[in-house]
């Protein structure tokens, strides 16, 4: 076990060692719970030294991201194994799928979404598979 510590100033009270919340008003303030009225305090990280990548049992597959949607059940999600995860193009678009995974995603003027409806209203949604296909490839194709 790895131990990291320093002494500082009380985040609480900001090291006056009292304590003015809510309640406290006209004047009137508390000892400082955090410090004990100290004004300081112990702060301390507490870690096991990283030896490799564990392994996480009962994990069948792996998505990278959920943008909301009930995983579980016998359902076909996408995902990959344990190892990687990989995008639900089942059941989103590229541009959701990548807003969801802090991806960017380069809209096409002719892309519904990119005027600001939302993604599972969009008119092409129900075929989804032309735009992973637009995604894929980098181009748009009517």
């Amino acid at each position: 076990m790895e131990r990291f510590e320093i002494d500082a100033t009380c985040p609480k009270c900001h090291g006056s060692g009292i304590y003015q919340g809510m309640a406290e008003r006209d004047g009137f303030a508390v000892q400082c719970y955090s410090c004990n009225g100290e004004g300081h305090k112990l702060l301390f990280l507490e870690w096991e030294p990283f030896a490799g990548k564990l392994c996480k049992t009962g994990v069948k597959t792996v998505v990278k991201v959920n943008p909301g949607i009930m995983l579980g059940g016998d359902h076909h999600f996408g995902g990959m194994g344990y190892s990687d995860g990989h995008e639900m193009r089942l059941y989103t678009c590229p541009a959701w799928w990548l807003q969801c995974a802090g991806g960017s995603y380069k809209f096409s003027d002719k892309c519904p979404t990119h005027a600001g409806s939302k993604f599972s209203s969009c008119p092409k949604f129900a075929d989804k598979a032309f735009c992973w296909m637009h995604h894929d490839t980098g181009r748009y194709v009517e």
